[in-house]
């Protein structure tokens, strides 16, 4: 156990070599299946190592098949999360030739270590037939509002694709705010505008 605990956060940190040890450990227990109560168990702990979430979890997108799992619930069934706070048309990004949308839900996010919800915010691109999430992009930090205003933004990659960009106008230390590019391929990010204090950029 401990030597497959080792190799997912290896793998977590070949995606993101920034991450702090603290940080690895929050994110192997955050994504970590249930097999006792919700949360950590004082019998199996916080439970069993995901090792795709994790990974996923450490590069900062998460898919919708994902999102739709026990950790961390789709952002519209989501209490106070705001699902909808924000939409956009965005074209076909899944190639199926319906124009798909983007939607934010600026106090969603993913479920802690104490069972209980942070509020990263999230956007999500949506397909166009049916609405299902094609992906979903994680907020950077609790409490920073990401999603609360989406715009497409045409194709900035030279991809073929619409991007879209997506504010969080309370990110930061000072609540500056910041405005990040997505791929609207899969919600990668592009680049991050930075917002300088007082003002919050990404209200709109």
């Amino acid at each position: 156990a401990c030597a497959f605990a080792a190799a997912i956060a290896g793998l977590g940190l070949s995606s993101d070599s920034t991450l702090t040890a603290p940080a690895v450990e929050q994110i192997l227990r955050g994504t970590a299946d249930d097999l006792g109560a919700a949360g950590f168990d004082p019998v199996f702990g916080s439970g069993r190592i995901d090792g795709l979430a994790a990974v996923v979890r450490a590069r900062g997108i998460l898919p919708s098949e994902l999102i739709f799992g026990a950790t961390i619930p789709t952002t519209a069934t989501q209490s106070a999360g705001r699902h909808g706070e924000s939409v956009c048309a965005l074209g076909d990004v899944n190639g199926d030739d319906v124009e798909d949308f983007a939607v934010g839900a600026p106090k969603a996010g993913t479920i802690n270590v104490s069972g209980g919800q942070n509020r990263e915010g999230m956007v999500a691109a949506h397909s166009g037939i049916d609405g299902t999430a094609i992906w979903t992009a994680l907020g950077p930090s609790n409490g920073d509002w990401f999603g609360h205003s989406v715009a497409n933004i045409r194709d900035i990659n030279g991809d073929g694709i619409t991007d879209i960009a997506a504010g969080a106008p309370e990110a930061g230390s000072s609540h500056a705010g910041e405005v990040r590019a997505l791929s609207g391929v899969d919600g990668t990010v592009l680049w991050i505008h930075l917002g300088v204090s007082p003002m919050q950029v990404g209200w709109a």
